[in-house]
C-alpha cells in the first residue's frame, strides 16, 4: 500500500497530501476494520491526512457491526 503514497516531487505528478475513503463506496462495497486501519497507518507514517466521507458511515458501521 505504501505504493499508493506519491513523493517524488515529479513535475508530472503531485506528492499525495490526502487519501479520501467512502463508506461504503458508490458501489456499494464496505472496507473491513483492517483495511481502514492499514490505510490509516501507511497515511500516518507519510504525513498524509486521511478523510472519510460520512454520508453514508452508519450503514457501514452497522454492516461492520461497530
Amino acid at each position: 500500500m505504501k505504493d499508493a503514497i506519491r513523493d517524488d516531487h515529479s513535475i508530472v505528478s503531485s506528492e499525495t497530501g490526502l487519501i479520501a475513503i467512502e463508506q461504503p463506496t458508490l458501489q456499494g462495497k464496505v472496507y473491513p476494520l483492517e483495511t481502514l486501519k492499514e490505510i490509516y497507518e501507511v497515511a500516518k507514517k507519510n504525513g498524509v491526512m486521511v478523510h472519510m466521507d460520512g454520508a453514508r458511515l452508519f450503514n457501514a458501521a452497522s454492516y461492520l457491526k461497530c
